[in-house]
C-alpha cells in the first residue's frame, strides 16, 4: 500500500487524470468489503491495512509536491493556483450532458475489438448476476466507465478528444479479452482436434489484427486520424463535423512543406493559422530559405481579427501568399471558414478525409 501510494504520487506528477483513480478504486474497495462480508460473514479490516489506507492520499500528494519544484515555490500559493487551474480548465464545458465522448469511444476502437468489448460486458453482467467475482468485475466496469463519464457530465470540458481519457483503454483490453477467452474455450470444447483449433485460432487472430495492421500500413504516418468503419473512417467523422476528426499533431504539414518547396514561387509568404509553431519548428531544416513565414498572431484563432481586416492586410503585401492549415474545424478563424469551401491548390487526403489544405491567396 505504501509503495502504491508512492506510485500514485508519481502518476499525479505525470497527469491530473490520476486524481480520478479515487472514483474508481473507492467504489471498488467498498464493493470488495461488501463481497467479503457476504462470503465470509463478519469481515474486518486489519489495523496495519487501515493505517496504510489513511496514509495513502498523504503519501501520494507529498510525492507530487516534493518532486514538482514549482509547487514548492511560494508554498502553498502555487498549489492553490494549480488546483484552481484544474477546476477552471475542467469545468468550462456545456451545462448539459455531452454524448460526444461516448461517440468517440465507440468510433475509435477497431470494430472487431469493439464487438469483443460488448460481448465481454455481457459476460461481466451475467457473472455479477450470478454473484461471481463481483468486486473484480466492478473494478473493470468502473475503469471503463469513469474516464468517459467524467468528461460527459454537465459542465465538464472534453477538449482534444480521446487522448485526454486514454486510461479507459486497459479496461477495454481486459474486458475484450474475457470474451476472446470464452470464444477460445468454446472452440476447444467443440473442436477437440488440435489442427482444427489451430485453424480456428488463426482465423480469430486474422480478424482481430489484420484489419488494423493493414489500416496502419495504408495510412502511415497518419495513425492519429483513425476512426473505425462504423462512422466511415476519417471521411465519415468529418462529414459528421466531429472537431477531433483531424490531423491533430500537424504531421501533414511536412507534406505541405515539400509541396511548397517544389511548386511555390521564390520569396513566397506562407501563412499558417492553425498550429503555426509546428511549421516554424520545421522551417529551419525543411522549408526553402527564400520563404517567409507570416507571424501566426496575424492569422491565429486567438486574434480578434475579421476576414475583411486580414484580406486588407495581405493585399498590402507584394508577394505570392500561400495559406496552409490542418483541417481542425474548432480552430478555424473567420477567414479560414470563408475560404474552406473553395478548391485548394494542394491537399493531403487520408482515409477518405482531408487532413490539410493549401490555398494560394495571390
Amino acid at each position: 500500500m505504501y509503495l502504491s501510494g508512492i506510485v500514485w504520487g508519481l502518476a499525479l506528477l505525470c497527469k491530473a487524470n490520476a486524481f480520478f483513480l479515487a472514483f474508481i478504486l473507492g467504489p471498488y474497495f467498498i464493493i470488495f468489503l461488501l463481497e467479503q462480508r457476504m462470503n465470509k460473514g463478519d469481515y474486518k479490516i486489519k489495523k496495519p491495512f487501515l493505517i496504510s489506507l489513511i496514509a495513502y492520499p498523504f503519501i501520494g500528494l507529498s510525492i507530487m509536491i516534493l518532486f514538482w519544484p514549482i509547487l514548492m515555490q511560494d508554498f502553498p500559493t502555487n498549489i492553490y493556483k494549480y488546483f484552481n487551474y484544474l477546476l477552471g480548465r475542467g469545468f468550462e464545458g456545456q451545462n448539459s450532458w455531452n454524448i460526444a465522448p461516448i461517440l468517440y469511444a465507440v468510433t475509435t476502437i477497431p470494430v472487431v475489438i469493439l464487438a469483443f468489448l460488448f460481448a465481454g460486458i455481457g459476460i461481466i453482467l451475467y457473472q455479477m448476476k450470478c454473484k461471481k467475482h463481483i468486486a473484480f468485475n466492478s473494478l473493470l466496469l468502473l475503469t471503463l466507465i469513469i474516464p468517459v463519464l467524467r468528461v460527459s457530465i454537465p459542465g465538464a470540458r472534453d477538449f482534444d478528444g480521446i487522448r485526454h481519457w486514454l486510461e479507459f483503454i486497459p479496461a477495454v483490453a481486459l474486458i475484450s479479452t474475457l470474451a476472446l477467452h470464452r470464444l477460445i474455450s468454446l472452440i476447444a470444447e467443440k473442436m477437440p482436434k488440435a489442427n482444427h483449433q489451430i485453424i480456428s485460432l488463426s482465423v480469430i487472430f486474422c480478424l482481430c489484427f489484420l484489419p488494423v495492421t493493414f489500416w496502419n500500413i495504408k495510412n502511415h504516418p497518419y495513425q492519429i486520424v483513425h476512426f473505425n468503419a462504423l462512422i466511415g473512417g476519417l471521411k465519415g467523422a468529418q462529414e459528421m463535423k466531429l472537431p477531433d476528426a483531424t490531423d491533430y499533431w500537424g504531421i501533414s504539414y511536412r507534406q505541405g512543406i515539400y509541396w511548397l518547396n517544389k511548386h511555390a514561387e521564390e520569396d513566397s509568404l506562407i501563412v499558417t493559422p492553425i498550429g503555426p509553431l509546428i511549421v516554424f519548428s520545421m522551417s529551419h531544416t525543411d522549408l526553402r530559405d527564400d520563404f517567409k513565414l507570416l507571424p501566426y498572431k496575424n492569422a491565429g484563432p486567438g486574434r480578434d481579427i475579421t476576414a475583411e481586416e486580414f484580406e486588407k492586410e495581405i493585399a498590402s503585401i507584394d508577394r505570392h501568399i500561400y495559406y496552409m492549415y490542418v483541417t481542425r474545424t474548432d480552430h478555424y478563424n473567420e477567414f479560414t471558414k470563408k475560404i474552406d469551401s473553395q478548391i485548394p491548390v494542394f491537399q493531403v487526403e487520408v482515409d477518405g478525409g482531408i487532413a490539410m489544405k493549401i490555398y494560394k491567396l495571390k
